[in-house]
């Protein structure tokens, strides 16, 4: 079998896969049956609005690495690039973010180089942060909780100096060249240094913070205060699940296998069948949320100049 067959083959059990958690998931929740629900419309709106917060906090760290670049950027429109460009991860494939990013700079005059680099650094210091953000769950299984919390600070520490090396350059460069026709050309002062990554990386646990807070402000609003969990487990959970679907490729998004990820972590907490509704309330809150963004950030591309997909493709 050669590998095209694989990849055929891998792209079926992967479908199959989660159209499975999709349907388990839905079937959870017609099980947990209409009176566990307590809807709260307060908690659901802040949940909402945390969201919210959290997705601004990231475009205008974009805009600021954009514009470190291309200082004739401004925030608002680095800020339509990035939220336009998020459509990419609902694509099969995470490079279409990417992509996107190059094209729509080139629409809206902006330099496609400035705006791939922009996107690849904050795409991994974001699931970065959340993967170390993820291990906060991991230290309620260990007595030696110290010890963790060191040994999670020194993965950040290790993350942001290969992130601030010249080392990831030549990656974005290819990406820059196929999609964005030039050359990178990011000097030394404008490439992200370790004290400027060190910065930004507090901002990142905000935005984590902020998705936790939505997560746990979501449970409130939908089973009720007896169903909260704390904070920091809500945060962990959703950077657990999160980091989990964007490292699976092929998953559009990470459909499925953050539904997935998020219930079987969930459910030490809420059980099986409410877990699942949770996962799939998120994944819907998420999406209506994100899409709003999406969708002013695509309404606002130039009519005049719109990306040439055939070119660049």
């Amino acid at each position: 079998m050669n590998r095209r067959w694989l990849r055929h083959l891998g792209v079926v059990i992967a479908i199959g896969f989660m159209a499975w958690v999709l349907h388990s998931a839905a079937q959870s929740w017609t099980e947990l049956g209409p009176q566990a629900f307590h809807l709260q419309p307060r908690p659901l709106l802040a949940s909402a609005s945390a969201l919210l917060a959290a997705y601004w906090i990231r475009a205008i760290l974009y805009a600021y690495l954009v514009k470190r670049v291309d200082p004739n950027t401004n925030t608002l429109t680095a800020s339509r690039i990035f939220f336009a460009s998020q459509l990419g991860r609902y694509l099969p494939g995470k490079v279409w973010q990417f992509a996107g990013a190059g094209i729509l700079a080139r629409a809206h005059g902006t330099s496609p180089a400035a705006a791939i680099w922009s996107s690849t650094v904050i795409a991994v210091l974001h699931h970065m942060i959340g993967t170390l953000v993820a291990l906060l769950l991991v230290q309620r299984f260990f007595d030696a909780q110290i010890e963790v919390a060191l040994a999670i600070i020194a993965m950040g520490i290790a993350g942001l100096a290969f992130l601030s090396s010249r080392t990831p350059h030549r990656w974005i460069e290819r990406i820059a060249k196929r999609y964005g026709r030039e050359s990178l050309t990011v000097t030394p002062e404008s490439w992200p240094s370790f004290g400027l990554l060190a910065w930004m990386a507090p901002c990142f646990v905000v935005v984590w913070g902020l998705f936790g807070l939505a997560l746990g402000l979501l449970i409130v609003g939908i089973l009720g205060p007896q169903a909260s969990i704390s904070w920091t487990e809500a945060s962990g959970v959703i950077a657990a699940s999160c980091v989990m679907g964007y490292v699976v490729l092929i998953a559009p998004s990470g459909l499925g296998v953050r539904e997935a990820a998020m219930a079987a972590l969930l459910t030490p907490f809420l059980g099986l069948a409410a877990s699942s509704a949770i996962a799939i309330a998120m994944r819907i809150e998420m999406t209506l949320v994100e899409g709003l963004l999406i969708a002013w950030g695509v309404a606002t591309t130039p009519k005049d100049n719109p990306p040439d997909l055939a070119e660049s493709g």
